[in-house]
């Protein structure tokens, strides 16, 4: 389980955070400037995922156990929290409640597939959070890289938007790439992702 967690949350917690720090090229890119309000929503959305994602494989192990009773009663925790900050924020504080209701209900969901994982396995709190250090340590690194490489980014056309967003996204993975390896190689290179993937190209 820590190792599909890990490489799960390794390999799709870039995309959220280039969804979340380049919330205005990517959406004008994608659905133009009339979409203007949209790029705070898709941030908040990115933030939101990034917590969950790395818990995505919780589910699988009460499946492969026959508990489904677990899966029924964390979904039913998350949806009356999350129904009940989303209309209670928006009521009370309007769009901006609702987007902080949002990013709650995902920290909640994390944390009640992490209890799931803790019962089911008996993988402590601290050893879920662990494996997920480094990853989490370059993925910041990274959204570093996109705030100031931002800039950078030319608006003039629908092609040359869409080249340096790609251009700027390639060099901010290359620098995520390069502190994974970093740890990876200060610690000892352990078993996980980045062995598997060096085994599958030279070998």
């Amino acid at each position: 389980y820590l190792i599909a967690s890990r490489a799960l949350f390794m390999t799709a917690g870039p995309i959220f955070v280039v969804l979340a720090v380049l919330a205005d090229p990517v959406v004008l890119l994608l659905f133009g400037p009339e979409w203007n309000e949209a790029p705070i929503l898709l941030s908040v959305l990115a933030i939101s995922a990034l917590f969950i994602v790395a818990v995505r494989p919780a589910s699988s192990i009460a499946y492969a156990q026959d508990r489904t009773f677990y899966i029924a009663l964390t979904n039913g925790i998350n949806f009356v929290t999350l129904s009940a900050l989303l209309w209670g924020g928006f009521a009370w504080y309007g769009l901006s409640g609702f987007l902080t209701g949002q990013v709650i209900g995902a920290v909640i969901q994390m944390m009640t597939a992490s209890w799931m994982v803790k019962r089911l396995i008996s993988i402590t709190y601290i050893e879920q959070f662990e494996v997920l250090v480094v990853p989490l340590l370059a993925m910041v690194c990274m959204a570093f890289c996109l705030y100031y490489a931002a800039p950078l980014i030319h608006y003039g056309n629908q092609w040359t938007l869409f080249f340096s967003i790609g251009a700027v996204c390639m060099s901010c993975i290359i620098a995520y790439i390069a502190v994974i390896v970093l740890a990876w190689n200060l610690l000892g290179r352990p078993e996980g992702l980045e062995k598997a993937i060096l085994k599958a190209v030279f070998e």
